[in-house]
């Protein structure tokens, strides 16, 4: 059987955040999903700032894009190379809770959504960490 869940993690810079988030997102994954990749789309970071291979748990795929491209061609280039079943996406900043992967999977696996997405802008959104005015 094939890889249930795919996560693209687009990251510019913040290495120290990636590291920490990635490892963060391995350990919840691992509580209840059967089999999932995590593949983070380095978008032209600085050099001191790209990940290495000992950064993340060995199960983790690590694409460098060599310049900045922007966060939609790193999404795309992890969407394309994802081979889950279920393939989402976030910001290596994992603005909301967790658990929003695990309802939506729910939706899709469950309920047939074919695609679902969050939305910052509701009055009932809530944000795991503060997010720049620029990004609200």
């Amino acid at each position: 059987m094939g890889i249930e869940v795919s996560i693209v993690l687009p990251k510019f810079n913040s290495r120290q955040l990636a590291v920490d988030n990635i490892r963060l997102l391995h350990a919840h994954l691992s509580g209840w999903c059967r089999s999932f990749e995590i593949i983070v789309v380095d978008d032209g970071s600085r050099p001191e700032d790209r990940l290495q291979a000992r950064d993340v748990p060995a199960s983790v795929r690590l694409i460098q894009l060599e310049k900045n491209s922007g966060k939609g061609a790193a999404v795309r280039r992890g969407m394309l190379e994802a081979a889950g079943e279920f393939r989402f996406f976030t910001d290596i900043d994992l603005p909301y809770d967790l658990s929003a992967i695990d309802y939506a999977y729910s939706l899709m696996k469950h309920k047939g959504f074919p695609f679902v997405a969050g939305d910052r802008t509701l009055r009932s959104s809530e944000y795991s960490v503060e997010a720049p005015l620029a990004r609200r």
